[in-house]
């Protein structure tokens, strides 16, 4: 027999080689297929590596080229190309050689081809072209915020395409100029800003998307009275602003029946339903909403009669934030709109000044909102430590139609919340 030591360790000796606590840590080291120096990283699936690569800064992953020969061609694996101009680590020749080389080296299908150079002036041709490879690549997401563009015409048959943003720093009305032919038969996203006349551009790739599920238009300059024909049976989602300085009245017309988040933000418009053919001002008769669940109005749509307009032709209304409201008379509705008494759960009032029509605002929204669980006050930057005060205790005066209704005030002086 054996001798057998035992040490600090445990068994030793000969017998301690078949000592159970000793095969079991033994075994795993045997049956392992990994050697234990082996580059973890090199063995991962394809679709891991590319995520992996996805969440650094794309110049870095294309970096990865010089580890070894496995790396050299691993970053082509990518499925979402991201270039920006931030850091500045490239001037514009050496920037358009790299997207040139990175679009020349892929072969295989992209999900999401993104261009955001604030600083850098890249020609427009170039943007064009890249479009253009990214497009051939199947890509399904193009988001371009650049300061000269020039579109192909490719982009506007794209069969692929499921989402497009297209945002333009110059002041050049004439930068988008869209073909008459436009079918993106897949996109369900557009979000769009255009420096005028949207009628010449912007609708006419908004009408070329028969799927249409999310509208963001934005016109940052409109000097023509224009009608801005929303006949969209698809859209849920829909987002309509201009620069507050705007003066000119638009006509608005809605048909979008499956709308469930409107948001309309410092545009003086009239608003009219697409069977009626009406003109009328955002305090006559609206269209009807009956799916809207998210309401958020901000400037000069915040007239107190314009937003219980749009309330009471809302009845599922759920949730509704106003931004900013033009200082005018409080005038009480005649009827508490539907929404209000089964639906509205959550408001949130921004840039509050604690004015006497804004105090009479809310004391009618909590005496008549039945449901509603949360009103949240955020005042205004320019409010006074006192008048904040004031403001605060005057919210906790008013009755709330609803018992389980909490405020939550969040002053520049302090923040609060009131069961």
């Amino acid at each position: 027999m054996g001798e057998r030591t035992v040490g600090r360790g445990g068994l030793t000796g000969d017998g301690g080689e078949n000592h159970p606590s000793i095969r079991k840590q033994r075994g795993p080291k045997k049956m392992s297929s990994i050697s234990e120096n082996a580059d973890r990283l090199t063995c991962l699936p394809e679709e891991i590596t590319s995520h992996i690569l996805s969440l650094i800064p794309i110049r870095l992953a294309v970096q990865t080229c010089i580890l070894s020969k496995r790396w050299r061609y691993t970053w082509t694996l990518l499925k979402k190309l991201d270039f920006n101009d931030y850091p500045l680590v490239f001037d514009r020749d050496s920037l358009t050689k790299f997207v040139d080389t990175v679009l020349e080296g892929k072969t295989s299908h992209i999900e999401l081809f993104r261009i955001h150079f604030s600083n850098i002036w890249v020609r427009n041709s170039s943007v064009s072209k890249w479009i253009n490879e990214a497009i051939r690549l199947n890509v399904r997401e193009v988001d371009i915020q650049v300061k000269l563009l020039e579109l192909p015409l490719s982009l506007f048959t794209c069969k692929t395409l499921t989402k497009l943003r297209l945002i333009v720093s110059c002041y050049d009305s004439d930068v988008l100029n869209f073909p008459s032919q436009v079918l993106l038969p897949c996109l369900k996203t557009l979000e769009i800003s255009v420096m005028t006349k949207p009628s010449m551009n912007a609708f006419k790739l908004i009408n070329g998307c028969p799927i249409l599920e999310s509208l963001s238009l934005e016109v940052t300059w409109h000097n023509d009275k224009e009608e801005y024909n929303f006949n969209i049976p698809t859209l849920k989602r829909l987002e309509l602003r201009t620069l507050k300085c705007v003066s000119v009245i638009n006509r608005v017309v809605l048909n979008v029946p499956n709308l469930e988040y409107l948001f309309v933000g410092n545009i003086l418009c009239s608003l009219s339903c697409s069977t009626s053919r009406v003109d009328v001002l955002l305090n006559s008769p609206m269209p009807k909403f009956p799916n809207l669940k998210h309401l958020e109005l901000k400037g000069s749509c915040c007239e107190w009669l314009s937003m219980f307009n749009v309330l009471e032709n809302s009845s599922e209304l759920e949730h509704l934030s106003i931004d900013e409201p033009e200082e005018s008379l409080w005038v009480e509705p005649q009827l508490v709109p539907t929404c209000m008494l089964s639906k509205l759960k959550t408001m949130k009032f921004r840039k509050c000044k604690g004015q006497k029509w804004d105090l009479q605002f809310l004391e009618y929204m909590l005496g008549n909102s039945e449901v509603l669980k949360t009103l949240t006050i955020i005042t205004s930057e320019s409010l006074r430590p006192k008048k904040e005060m004031l403001l605060c205790a005057e919210l906790l005066k008013f009755p709330r139609a609803s018992r389980s209704c909490e405020i939550h005030f969040a002053g520049n002086w302090s923040h609060s919340t009131f069961n």
